[in-house]
């Protein structure tokens, strides 16, 4: 996949089941996801299970992301979220 690829035209091929678009996607977006989720539970573990849950729940719930040009965002706001919960669950 070319790098000039946008996000949307990624979700739009890993929507029909290109595994590797979401693979460009995951390289695109993993470590802000990470960056997102170790800042908030202060631990590289837990932020890489995070980062991992919020891309198994990305691939598994792609086809319901409205613009797929939002997919960064979707990505980066699931990241905080999924912390968050983490977080509130180990209290």
């Amino acid at each position: 996949m070319p790098v000039s690829v946008d996000d949307a035209a990624l979700v739009l091929a890993a929507r029909s089941g290109d595994g590797a678009a979401f693979g460009t996607l995951f390289e695109r977006w993993a470590d802000r996801c990470y960056d997102v989720a170790r800042r908030i539970v202060h631990d590289d573990g837990r932020a890489a299970e995070v980062t991992q849950d919020v891309f198994l729940a990305a691939w598994q719930q792609i086809g319901t992301l409205r613009d797929p040009a939002a997919f960064g965002g979707w990505v980066l706001r699931a990241s905080r979220n999924k912390a968050l919960n983490r977080l509130e669950r180990e209290a």
